[in-house]
């Protein structure tokens, strides 16, 4: 059982570690886009650049949540392992 429950609080670690890297891709990408030349967005530009930066919150928060759900398992884990 623990070595299901260690192996469930990796998967979560990795599928969290993934969705920091792969956010921080997006920022940069959009760092260096806007570095280099003026921004002006028009109106279906602007309107993909919202989608872009939805997306890229929600990889956040979710990474954020498995982070959050990884500590609660590992605190859990360490408990019984005291209990025993």
């Amino acid at each position: 059982m623990a070595n299901a429950n260690s192996t469930l609080v990796s998967r979560k670690f990795t599928e969290a570690q993934d969705l920091l890297m792969e956010a921080g891709h997006v920022a940069e990408f959009v760092k260096d886009m806007s570095l280099n030349v003026d921004v002006n967005l028009e109106a279906g530009e602007l309107s993909g650049f919202f989608f872009v930066m939805h997306d890229l919150i929600n990889r956040i928060k979710k990474a954020e949540r498995l982070l959050q759900e990884c500590k609660s398992d590992m605190d859990t884990l360490a408990a019984k392992k005291e209990a025993a």
